[in-house]
């Protein structure tokens, strides 16, 4: 390899590719050899032989750094091990959120848990999370959980319980979406419902007609679906007085006005279903 830049940069002038110049012009300030091979072999489309100059060079955390800019997290993973050990968390969280993107939850899990080896902060509260997205996206929902040596905090009873224990509204509805996914009903309402999203977690009650875990959360309830929903299974229950308050909700004037007319004949009757009704 003759490393003649300026004759280079003469030649990819005449064939007209700027992008080359330009990338050649950068370089005239290397001074080392091997650095300013390694660059080449790499600006060629030969990252392996650009990571052998680099290694072999005064700089050779450059092979590193052209491994991570690459995506190439395995060989990141390798080189960090031996050149930067401290980088070693960081690299493996950043592999993990490329492998749970791709959909590879296992190795995702794997490298979480090694970044939970990185100093604390927002790093490990993201690595933290991570794990737990991915225990319960490999099906580690309601086996026991211990985490102490991860850092994951004291034993849950599962994987749920430990995610409610870490202070990260974003990471509950993460959870829940995944859990609800997976149809695991139970868990999916619970975290919905922690993470302030009533909706969602009293639309899962109701489509699993657990109607005494709805009720409560049925005054925050804007959706008229949800409220239809609930006034028909009252309705069908018997509970003709909490049926009509669930349709007046609903905006279904009908059903209250056959309610009133058919079945009630309290005065305790809320004032507003009557006032609604002349208005």
């Amino acid at each position: 390899m003759q490393l003649d830049l300026q004759m280079a940069i003469r030649a990819y002038r005449m064939v007209g590719d700027a992008g080359t110049v330009l990338a050649l012009q950068k370089l005239e300030s290397v001074e080392d050899r091997l650095v300013l091979a390694g660059h080449i072999a790499l600006l060629r489309g030969y990252p392996e032989k650009a990571q052998e100059f680099f290694i072999r060079s005064p700089q050779p955390i450059l092979a590193l750094e052209m491994r991570m800019d690459l995506l190439h997290w395995d060989d990141s993973l390798t080189l960090a091990r031996k050149l930067a050990p401290e980088r070693v968390p960081s690299i493996a969280r950043q592999c993990a959120q490329q492998c749970e993107f791709r959909g590879d939850y296992a190795r995702a899990l794997q490298m979480y848990q090694l970044g939970l080896e990185g100093a604390p902060g927002a790093h490990t509260a993201a690595c933290k999370a991570g794990s737990i997205r991915m225990m319960i996206r490999t099906g580690d929902v309601s086996r026991g959980v211990g985490m102490n040596r991860s850092g994951l905090g004291i034993y849950a009873h599962n994987v749920t319980a430990l995610a409610t224990r870490i202070d990260d509204v974003a990471l509950w509805r993460d959870c829940a979406a995944i859990l609800e996914n997976m149809k695991q009903w139970s868990d999916a309402a619970m975290l919905y419902e922690k993470s302030d999203a009533v909706e969602k977690a009293a639309a899962i009650h109701i489509q699993t007609k657990n109607w005494n875990a709805a009720a409560p959360l049925m005054p925050r309830i804007v959706a008229p679906r949800l409220h239809a929903l609930f006034a028909k299974a009252k309705e069908a229950e018997g509970s003709y007085k909490q049926a009509a308050i669930a349709y007046e909700n609903a905006r279904d004037w009908d059903a209250v006005v056959r309610l009133l007319l058919s079945q009630l004949h309290d005065p305790e009757v809320p004032c507003s279903l009557f006032l609604t009704l002349l208005m």
